[in-house]
């Protein structure tokens, strides 16, 4: 009895289905299925590797983004789908699951999932670039330098026999790490916001290094600077744009700072004049931070914002040479709710609240929430707020200081060079390893020598890199032995 009424259900469900939208459906599910089978594996060594970093960037957080993009579309009067847009990443060939655990705890902190993605091991929980011997604020273990690990930056580099001291381009915020404490910053004017207390100017030993070594370089903490900055009589670049943290893509303004587009496009073209290729690491972290504080319109325009940079990436590299991963370090604990109907705007209210889908109290609730947070977790009266606005926080469960990090699975897109290595579920430290196969760095280079691979350039063991770069869209603060 059970089995004929769940099958009247389907037969009804069917029957609403008109045939425009039946045709539509199966038309493009053959085409995506054509596309597939004429897909073709690239067993090419990558001469380049651009890997971004959603900070934060889960699941759910990919799904309300691409709505949120489709909408915003749709609002410019574009014909968009809210839920059949993509991404620019999600039309990448290779799609695999990464395990973001730490060596110790179910939910990972950036600095150790970072150093998983960027060094091919897991460690514990608040350490970073250190093995799992060393515990959280462990500092006298840490300062043996025994427990270093390497990480594909310092591997790429040693490939091109260059120093470890120099990194092609650094472009983020930060600039108050990085100049005294009794020096004024040139945009606030102010001496209070410098941290160094030990006598270094970085800034200023970053210039000495590059004119000693006799390179091109520039320096620029503005906009205006950093677009005036020309790829081709520059070797080496350093722009430190705020004194903390980058502003939000959606609070940025046009001329204050760079996009991380701008920053994108203006790194790769300065390290593709090496023949020997380069290392890109492109962070968008202040997905992160808008999660922290359930800022969830601002953490879905910094994901929109990196897609764009992603989307420059592909047009200015060769998918024939470079491998090209788009993954995220960890999630949150941020989810999409509800029923709402196609069209409802992704920051609003649910819309369909039939009786036996309402909640105990009768009142309404927002498709997107947190389980934890510092925003409001009492009932709300939605008449009264406007859920749309930059600056609402999206409803938590638990209130708390700050909204943790989530511990569920997150994806790995890829294009490019033995990108299909990419295809299933996997640990998050793998992703270092397949970068470093296909890059032809560290130890795993065998397979290098082998006719299935064209020869790498120059005649060198590798084909991968001289030039590399640390790349911030926000100066990454969490560091061993400091408090989270």
């Amino acid at each position: 009895m059970k089995l004929w009424a769940w099958s009247v259900v389907l037969i009804c469900c069917c029957e609403r289905i008109s045939g425009d939208t039946r045709q539509e459906y199966m038309q493009a599910a053959q085409e995506e299925l054509k596309a597939a089978l004429n897909l073709e594996m690239n067993t090419h060594t990558a001469k380049n590797v651009i890997l971004f970093i959603g900070d934060g960037m889960g699941m759910s957080t990919v799904t309300a983004a691409r709505i949120y993009k489709g909408q915003m579309f749709a609002t410019k009067g574009k014909e968009k789908d809210d839920v059949k847009e993509k991404l620019h990443f999600e039309k990448f060939p290779y799609v695999g699951l990464q395990k973001t655990y730490n060596n110790d705890r179910q939910v990972t902190a950036s600095a150790s999932a970072a150093t998983a993605l960027m060094s091919g091991i897991k460690i514990n929980y608040g350490t970073v670039g250190v093995d799992s011997s060393v515990q959280r604020k462990d500092c006298l273990t840490q300062q043996s330098g025994a427990v270093d690990v390497n990480s594909i930056l310092k591997q790429s580099k040693d490939e091109g026999s260059f120093s470890g001291a120099n990194l092609g381009v650094i472009l983020g915020g930060g600039r108050r790490s990085f100049l005294l404490n009794n020096q004024t910053d040139p945009q606030t004017n102010s001496i209070n916001s410098n941290q160094r207390s030990d006598g270094r100017d970085l800034i200023q030993e970053w210039k000495d290094n590059k004119k000693a070594i006799g390179k091109s370089y520039r320096y620029v903490w503005k906009k205006v600077d950093f677009d005036d900055v020309r790829a081709s009589d520059t070797d080496y670049l350093l722009g430190l744009f705020s004194p903390s943290h980058m502003k939000y893509d959606i609070d940025r303004g046009v001329s204050s700072e760079p996009s991380i587009s701008d920053m994108t496009k203006k790194a790769i073209q300065i390290l593709s004049k090496n023949p020997k290729g380069f290392f890109l690491m492109v962070e968008g972290a202040r997905i992160d931070h808008a999660h922290h504080d359930n800022y969830a319109k601002r953490a879905l325009h910094d994901v929109i914002a990196m897609d764009d940079a992603v989307k420059v990436a592909m047009d200015v590299t060769k998918e024939s040479e470079t491998l090209i991963v788009v993954t995220a370090d960890h999630s949150h604990a941020f989810s999409i709710a509800g029923y709402p109907s196609r069209g409802n705007n992704i920051l609003g209210v649910v819309d369909i609240m039939p009786a036996d889908e309402a909640p105990y109290d009768g009142g309404k609730y927002t498709t997107l929430v947190y389980g934890n947070g510092p925003a409001n977790y009492s009932r709300q009266d939605f008449s009264k707020v406007d859920t749309t606005d930059v600056d609402y926080q999206q409803t938590v469960a638990v209130g708390m200081p700050w909204e943790t990090h989530g511990g569920e699975d997150v994806a790995i897109y890829a294009r490019g060079p033995l990108s299909h290595l990419f295809h299933g579920v996997h640990e998050s430290n793998y992703v270092y390893h397949v970068m470093a196969y296909a890059s032809c760095v560290g130890a795993n280079k065998d397979h290098c020598n082998k006719p299935v691979y064209p020869p790498c350039p120059l005649n060198t063991a590798s084909a991968t890199t001289s030039t590399v770069v640390v790349f911030f869209i926000s100066f990454f603060y969490t560091l061993l032995c400091s408090s989270q």
